[in-house]
């Protein structure tokens, strides 16, 4: 809840001056599990305002103005607030590895009037980034790559963005964390000992290049 206040924050100065243009337009994407949230308290907002389904994911049309806007912001709180409107304009593209998401970037929707601003605002942008991270960490694979749609269904989309530009000290590279069984671990650390003794042992010897 704090992580999402100190986002909020980050983001009004900014907000406060476009009077919500981003509750006028276009889709938001929400996850299964925040579907759930707005379901126990706006029961049924969804019924003819899903524009596309992807797994547990719902894009919920805007139509002129958002059903939660209240018309110089969002009306929701920010504990059932969902990440995509959270965290607009940043939107992540994602790295496919085996059997892990990783955030390859953060594309900026070029729309949005303050873009430029917000892409130069470290503080804002490591906020989201942290955000984000541990909402990858955190959501099951499939629903990532349901939230995120095919890089065909977004490309018309995409050219109306720009990239995040970091420095390399604050790259958008996170990997979901997998735990290593003790056992494993322990065998790899041998393993690894002992390839270092025979290397001592045989100087001249070359590893084969693959």
């Amino acid at each position: 809840m704090k992580e999402k206040e100190a986002i909020v924050k980050r983001f009004a100065k900014y907000c406060s001056q476009c009077n919500g243009q981003c509750c006028k337009r276009g889709v938001f994407t929400v996850f299964g599990w925040e579907m759930e949230k707005l379901s126990r308290t706006h029961k049924n907002f969804e019924i003819g305002n899903v524009s596309d389904e992807r797994g547990n994911c719902k894009d919920i049309a805007i139509n002129e103005l958002c059903l939660f806007s209240k018309g110089d912001g969002c009306k929701l709180s920010i504990d059932i607030r969902p990440t995509d409107c959270l965290t607009y304009p940043f939107y992540p593209k994602l790295k496919e590895g085996l059997g892990e998401q990783e955030i390859d970037k953060f594309l900026i929707q070029k729309e949005c009037p303050f873009h430029n601003e917000i892409a130069n605002d470290k503080k804002l942008v490591k906020a989201v980034q942290h955000f984000w991270h541990n909402t990858v960490n955190n959501t099951s694979d499939k629903e990532i790559v349901d939230w995120i749609g095919t890089n065909g269904q977004w490309h018309e989309w995409y050219k109306n963005t720009v990239d995040v530009k970091l420095n390399n000290k604050n790259t958008f590279k996170y990997m979901r964390k997998h735990t290593i069984p003790k056992k494993i671990k322990a065998l790899l650390i041998e393993k690894r000992k002992v390839f270092h003794n025979f290397i001592k042992k045989h100087p001249k010897w070359i590893p084969a290049q693959s």
